[in-house]
């Protein structure tokens, strides 16, 4: 699993946000030479609320299922 976002910008200033929701890993330029194959990924989109500030933090997790070849 992996997240990103951002920890100093607020989602008002910077959003991270997926072009196809539920499909942000995009194939097109994977490597077969690769020792692994990536048999299935998914992401999603969240907003973060912390103590600290009112405004929301965006952020992007990314799932992937990665086998040996």
């Amino acid at each position: 699993m992996y997240r990103f976002g951002s920890w100093t910008y607020s989602a008002d200033i910077m959003d991270i946000i997926e072009s196809e929701p539920g499909n942000l890993v995009n194939l097109d330029d994977y490597e077969d030479t690769c020792p692994g194959v990536i048999t299935s990924h998914e992401s999603s989109h969240s907003l973060n609320y912390y103590e600290c500030c009112p405004e929301p933090y965006g952020s992007i997790t990314v799932n992937l299922q990665i086998a040996s070849r």
